[in-house]
């Protein structure tokens, strides 16, 4: 098995370069500065085919001479993330915990930067393996849903779905869209309202978010 691609975003290149020195050979760890624009940040994060997002919760606090003034926090950028791509790993890096907590939807994502420096060894095994268990996590739920929705696409062939069958089959193409672009996915009510008239198109559609799930690693 290959070393995953995640990427770390911070404004100051010295705490970008200590974070790859932090992860060492444990993950192919790409260095990002942040773009003023989080739309186009977001883009390339998903363009990189990165497995995890690590970001420096105050990414611009005060607006340094020749650098772009950034107008959203590590917070801000893992909502955006989330809102694109559902349940995608994602991590902040803090020095002020309490802020990053209060203003954060899920606590859970909120970390002390002090682990990039810190000298407890079991510490920093302990949050390399937590980045590998969130990919890992959301690997296998997506794996899982797509195995699922093809073979009740398959027995949908050859026999009618019963109508249990059918909002199964209707809530696993919801989630993979949402789990690879959540944006662009069909309103769930608008598909059960057409039912499975369009089959075909939907069988089309799954193969599409399969290829693109293969894509990297």
């Amino acid at each position: 098995m290959g070393k995953y691609k995640i990427a770390y975003i911070d404004d100051e290149k010295g705490e970008l370069l200590d974070f790859q020195e932090f992860m060492g050979s444990d993950f192919d760890t790409i260095a990002l500065l942040p773009k003023a624009d989080i739309h186009e940040m977001v883009e390339d994060l998903f363009q990189l085919n990165t497995r995890a997002v690590i970001v420096d919760h105050l990414l611009s606090v005060y607006k340094k001479k020749g650098k772009p003034n950034i107008p959203y926090d590590g917070v801000d950028l893992v909502e955006e993330i989330l809102s694109k791509k559902a349940l995608f790993p994602c991590f902040i890096l803090t020095q002020k915990e309490t802020e990053a907590i209060e203003s954060s939807k899920d606590v859970n994502f909120v970390y002390s930067k002090r682990i990039i420096t810190t000298h407890d060894e079991k510490e920093k095994t302990i949050f390399k393996e937590k980045i590998r268990t969130q990919i890992e996590h959301y690997l296998k739920r997506i794996e899982d849903g797509e195995k699922e929705l093809k073979k009740l696409l398959n027995k949908s062939k050859s026999k009618k779905l019963n109508a249990k069958e059918e909002e199964r089959l209707l809530e696993l193409d919801h989630f993979i869209e949402q789990s690879t672009n959540k944006k662009s996915s069909l309103p769930k009510r608008l598909k059960e309202s057409t039912g499975l008239k369009k089959l075909d198109e939907l069988i089309k559609n799954t193969s599409e978010i399969i290829s693109e799930l293969k894509k990297g690693k």
